[in-house]
């Protein structure tokens, strides 16, 4: 199972390895493969899948999401901050990059119409992970200064607050965050429409072979990780 073994499997969601506390959950491993947990598993929602292929080779355990295109992708439908909300939240996922001189390949999307916008960017140039949020008058980016090895499985984040207790953004390697001293961010005009594993929309012509498992959105800022292997 793509999240671990749950405790006692009394669900879908459970059984499928999404644990926890979470706004949004996808590890490939519900029964139709597409579909994503939210709201804690209490909730179940059909994804549209574009390219790339869910399976076993592309999971870290169980199936997992395979992508070698900047134009691949399964996305998720949304609304009123239903999996993931622009003013705060943490990214929590694996990902298996392959060796490549590519500057970048996006990993995970949330928008609202073509602006407003959260993108978490493997840059497998580098190793590492950038992260960018774009709201109605700002936009902002982090990058982390850990880094992954390549072909091998590494957890990565990306988590941010708008107002509160201050601007923040954070992008993290292995559980080794870099915060950005200086953030700047913005709401977004309204709540995002969808969540995209992959990417549909940064351009680009990346064909970096990267495998994507065992996703989780939280609503915090800079929550621990929810995934138990």
């Amino acid at each position: 199972m793509g999240g671990g073994t749950p405790a006692g499997g009394a669900t879908a969601c459970e059984t499928a390895g999404c644990d926890g506390t979470y706004m949004f959950c996808w590890t490939g491993d519900l029964a139709d493969t597409d579909e994503a947990c939210f709201a804690n598993g209490t909730v179940q929602k059909d994804g549209a899948v574009t390219g790339g292929a869910i399976g076993t080779d592309g999971g870290e355990v169980g199936n997992g999401y395979r992508k070698t295109a900047n134009n691949q992708n399964i996305l998720w439908l949304v609304e009123a901050d239903d999996g993931i909300s622009d003013d705060q939240g943490t990214i929590w996922m694996s990902i298996r990059v392959a060796d490549s001189a590519d500057a970048s390949a996006g990993v995970l999307e949330s928008y609202i119409g073509a602006a407003d916008k959260l993108l978490l960017v493997a840059r497998p140039a580098t190793n590492l992970v950038r992260f960018l949020h774009y709201g109605t008058a700002t936009s902002d980016n982090v990058y982390s200064v850990a880094t992954w090895t390549d072909a091998t499985w590494t957890r990565v984040s990306a988590s941010w607050r708008v107002g509160g207790a201050g601007d923040a953004e954070s992008a993290g390697v292995a559980g080794s965050w870099n915060d950005d001293a200086s953030a700047n961010l913005d709401v977004f005009a309204s709540a995002a429409d969808d969540i995209t594993i992959g990417e549909n929309s940064t351009g680009g012509g990346e064909t970096t072979q990267i495998d994507i498992d065992n996703v989780y959105i939280t609503s915090g800022y800079k929550d621990a990780d929810p995934y138990v292997p």
